[in-house]
């Protein structure tokens, strides 16, 4: 399943989409990104205009104990 979500990431990013910032909360300045028909999320700092300027990625399943997993992004340099 792993491969699948990273083809499709990596394609959402080559398509470079437009990324669209607003606000949710003005008042107390709480920002959103948002890709429109796909996702919209509070924004975590980083600031892009189009998926294209992240570039691709990989995604790493990691186990960790207690039955608990973890999926790592890395972006590749290119």
């Amino acid at each position: 399943m792993l491969p699948e979500i990273t083809q499709k990431a990596n394609q959402i990013i080559a398509d470079n989409v437009p990324i669209h910032t607003g606000y949710d909360d003005e008042e107390n300045e709480r920002r959103y990104w948002e890709i429109e028909g796909f996702s919209r999320v509070p924004c975590g700092g980083t600031h892009v205009r189009s998926t294209g300027e992240i570039g691709p990625l990989r995604l790493k399943r990691e186990n960790k104990a207690k039955g608990k997993e973890r999926v790592e992004i890395y972006l590749l340099n290119e």
